[in-house]
């Protein structure tokens, strides 16, 4: 073979060779980063250390001087840490749960332990943290998801109002509480059970549970009764005991409302978000409204907010699954239905809220945690 002929075969044979490595290439599996995974060890080892020898300022190395993961910058890492040290002085063990190299965040676990009567080895710790880094100074730095902290909203107040067309006193309140619901808006609703007239739609059940034998009654927040009503005082007491709960957080939360309405029944969908324990009493109640009916009350008034039906539901723990968000919030997706009496409701609406139901009736333990309305739009 001449040499032209060797040199063809040769280029030949090394384009083949580089055309295949290339290709191979495009489908290789993605391979870890080595010099990040030692550098998330390092810092498992690093802060199982500063627990130990109860000093966690070596340990702030690994984070950036403009960290901020929600809410918390590096100085509340710190402090953090430093708790935990104070709090579970005993030993430590720090494990990495998962790595995301293409984003370069990990997941990591920080357990505590300590013993039971100086013999059971019991775990006192267990809380895991999402982490982000960039590569900086020639390594790794904690970044955390630069977000400021999620703040959780406050809780919308409830009233539940028992009353009745013939009752001569409950047009007061009925005033003062349409009176505060412009001026609270969002933040405050009421409802009205009627009793022993057309828009009683067996609302005895209610009645009973709270130990109502009069009229009118309202029940604030699931808690506060009120008895009576005036033209002089019914606005003040309600004004007084609706703000006694503003200001205080929102366990629960309703989200991503769905529904559709087909003859008698609404159908509905929607997310029901908690980053706290949900107990054994826990409901999501909820009621068919006719918004403003043309029914007038004993004192030829507007009538407003009348329950036309109502349901609850149990919410469990093991309903609640862990939220893609990054503030600890766990979510429960329900799909529900209430039917339509057989009356015709010119301005329909569902109210929805959570509320812990002890039996028998407990004022202490019986809060409405929040609750949301929702406007119903049917063609007419």
């Amino acid at each position: 073979m001449g040499l032209i002929m060797k040199l063809w075969a040769i280029i030949s044979i090394l384009a083949i060779t580089v055309s295949c490595n290339r290709f191979d290439n495009k489908f290789e599996p993605y391979q870890e980063n080595n010099h990040y995974q030692d550098r998330l060890n390092d810092f498992t080892l690093q802060l199982e250390f500063s627990f130990q020898k109860q000093d966690v300022n070596s340990i702030m190395e690994y984070y950036s001087d403009e960290y901020l993961n929600d809410g918390k910058d590096k100085e509340a890492v710190a402090d953090y840490f430093e708790k935990i040290v104070l709090n579970y002085p005993d030993s430590f063990f720090v494990s990495i749960e998962s790595t995301d190299y293409s984003n370069l965040s990990f997941t990591y676990s920080i357990l505590a332990f300590g013993t039971d009567n100086k013999q059971d080895i019991t775990t006192v710790l267990d809380t895991t943290i999402v982490e982000y880094t960039s590569s900086q100074e020639n390594n790794y730095l904690f970044i955390g998801n630069q977000q400021d902290a999620i703040e959780s909203p406050e809780r919308r107040v409830l009233v539940e109002l028992f009353t009745a067309l013939w009752c001569p006193n409950c047009p007061y309140v009925e005033a003062a509480l349409h009176s505060l619901k412009q001026q609270y808006r969002d933040n405050f609703y009421y409802i009205e059970y009627h009793r022993m007239d057309k828009y009683d739609f067996g609302n005895e059940d209610i009645a009973s549970y709270y130990n109502v034998s009069s009229l009118p009654v309202g029940i604030i927040q699931g808690s506060t009764r009120i008895t009576g009503g005036s033209e002089a005082n019914s606005y003040v007491e309600y004004n007084y005991g609706i703000s006694e709960y503003f200001g205080k957080e929102a366990n629960f939360h309703l989200d991503s409302f769905e529904y559709s309405i087909s003859e008698n029944v609404v159908s509905f969908s929607l997310d029901v978000k908690t980053n706290v324990e949900v107990g054994d009493n826990v409901k999501l109640k909820y009621a068919l409204l006719e918004k403003e009916s043309s029914t007038k009350n004993a004192a030829g008034e507007t009538v407003r907010n009348i329950v036309v039906n109502h349901k609850y539901t149990s919410l469990l723990e093991d309903m609640f699954s862990p939220n893609q968000a990054l503030n600890g919030e766990r979510v429960a997706n329900l799909n529900l239905e209430i039917t339509v009496p057989d009356i015709l409701i010119n301005n329909p609406a569902l109210i929805l809220w959570i509320q812990n139901i002890d039996y028998p009736y407990d004022e202490e333990t019986c809060i409405v945690y929040n609750v949301q309305e929702f406007e119903l739009l049917v063609d007419k």
